[in-house]
């Protein structure tokens, strides 16, 4: 019987879960929805696919990969779409410290 390289693998060699990895935990460990994220200057075919828990965690996930630049007050305007449902909504995004507020919102 051939064994699969997987059964090769050295389990003193594998790294203890005390040990820092500097790895991010992979995203599809947990249930998510799939958001369609454009910035709101830029035509809905310009939007990048994110899967995420909500809205919010989407629009974070899209400034982390595609680092789009924020305005004079260093944030960015997001349209973020639940792809399965079509709701839409926008978020304005504070670049620096990643907090979100509804377009209509007013920050104080």
């Amino acid at each position: 019987m051939r064994q699969s390289p997987l059964h090769k693998i050295d389990p003193a060699a594998a790294i203890a879960p005390s040990e820092p990895t500097g790895l991010k935990p992979v995203a599809l460990s947990r249930p998510g929805r799939r958001f369609s994220v454009h910035a709101a200057s830029e035509p809905r075919a310009a939007g990048h696919s994110v899967e995420a828990l909500s809205f919010e965690e989407a629009a974070l996930e899209f400034l982390d990969a595609w680092s789009p630049q924020g305005d004079s007050n260093g944030e960015v305007t997001l349209v973020v779409t639940d792809c399965e449902t079509g709701t839409e909504h926008c978020l304005r995004v504070d670049v620096d410290s990643g907090e979100t507020a509804n377009c209509d919102q007013v920050r104080g």
